[in-house]
């Protein structure tokens, strides 16, 4: 059986409590990691308006990890690809456990 839209909004809509203490933990777990990332790796100070600096810092773990895991899972070396990819961009990538990458 499928529950109809208008039930489904409503059931939805009508616990914006837990939906927002939930957003709010996932968002500090998040950001947690990406502070921790983010000292592992020497990762640069953002700058910015104080409200963008925590997405700020959350984006770029979330995009920076997903682009290097992308990049060796397709098999490109980490030399190549990542260094290229990063080059200008501000980012000193350190592979984990191996610190900084070689240029």
């Amino acid at each position: 059986m499928q529950i109809s839209t208008d039930c489904w909004k409503a059931a939805r809509d009508s616990d914006t409590e837990s939906k927002e203490a939930w957003l709010a933990a996932k968002r500090a777990e998040e950001q947690q990691a990406a502070r921790e990332w983010a000292e592992q790796f020497d990762m640069p100070p953002l700058e910015g308006p104080e409200r963008a600096l925590d997405w700020g810092e959350r984006s770029r773990h979330q995009l920076v990890t997903a682009a290097y895991s992308a990049l060796v899972s397709e098999g490109f070396s980490v030399k190549f690809s990542v260094l290229n990819c990063f080059e200008g961009s501000g980012v000193a990538w350190r592979h984990p456990g191996r610190g900084r990458a070689p240029n």
